[in-house]
């Protein structure tokens, strides 16, 4: 019994020393943040007008004479524009093909921009840009005389990551 007591006391004493059996530990710390972008504005200008066109001769206007968007957002960051563009202008008769060209700028097409691509561009440190619209209509030789349209969308986003 006097072994068992003197064992007990012992283990007490060990297990109460400083920095026996205590364990390790080490700490840090991170900083979460999340920068939220200044939202994006998208605005029409003008309308892309190929005026009179003549039965059978096409017509093509210059992104620089044609319709514009102003694309407003956060500075210098990329942005996607997505065109929704129709492949025909409707009306008086048959529909009219048309296709689209397109530049972006600061006031002026400084380049040249595919619309069916789905295209990124910079906002700059301006933020924001225009973005302009050209094309080419195909009347057919006995196409009927009238009015024709269609509507082209401008959606763009920020891209995820």
């Amino acid at each position: 019994m006097r072994n068992s007591t003197f064992l007990a006391v012992a283990l007490a004493a060990f297990v109460a020393l400083p920095g026996g059996t205590a364990a390790q530990s080490n700490t840090a710390d991170l900083t979460a943040t999340a920068q939220v972008l200044a939202p994006i504005d998208v605005s029409f200008v003008s309308d892309l007008d190929f005026g009179d066109v003549l039965p059978g001769v096409p017509m093509t206007v210059a992104p620089a004479d044609g319709g514009q968007f102003t694309v407003t957002g956060a500075t210098s960051e990329d942005v996607i524009l997505d065109f929704t563009l129709p492949s025909d202008l409707t009306g008086g008769g048959d529909p009219i093909p048309v296709s689209f060209t397109a530049g972006w700028g600061d006031d002026a097409p400084d380049a040249s921009i595919d619309p069916t691509s789905d295209p990124t561009v910079n906002l700059g440190t301006t933020t924001n840009i225009d973005v302009f619209l050209g094309g080419t209509v195909t009347p057919a030789i006995n196409q009927a005389a009238g009015t024709y349209n269609a509507t082209v969308t401008l959606t763009v986003t920020y891209p995820t990551t």
